[in-house]
């Protein structure tokens, strides 16, 4: 059996919630849209020149609420090699062949 190489806690569903709030915010400021203002229908607003500080203030606070990187390490380990869970022969995401009860 594989030794694991890092141990890291399991993201909760929280901290998904929170890393999509910030992917959230960051494609609205991409498409010059204010996360931080809707107009009466809902709809978000373009983005004025005399806002993009605050904006920039918000992405940067929600960023960190997200522990992103943490994330993208608790993704790293569970993909990487040594683990054995996913099938790195493939080119898409898929358990590897003795998880499936295949034969390697």
């Amino acid at each position: 059996m594989n030794q694991l190489k890092m141990t890291i806690a399991k993201p909760e569903t929280e901290d998904f919630e929170d890393a999509w709030a910030f992917i959230r915010m960051l494609n609205l400021v991409t498409y010059d849209l204010n996360p931080l203002k809707t107009d009466t229908d809902g709809e978000y607003e373009y983005l004025a020149d005399e806002d993009k500080s605050d904006v920039l203030d918000a992405v940067v606070e929600k960023f960190n609420e997200c522990s992103l990187e943490w994330m993208l390490s608790a993704l790293q380990a569970l993909m990487s090699p040594e683990m054995g869970i996913i099938n790195q022969d493939s080119d898409t995401l898929e358990l590897h062949p003795k998880l499936k009860g295949g034969t390697e």
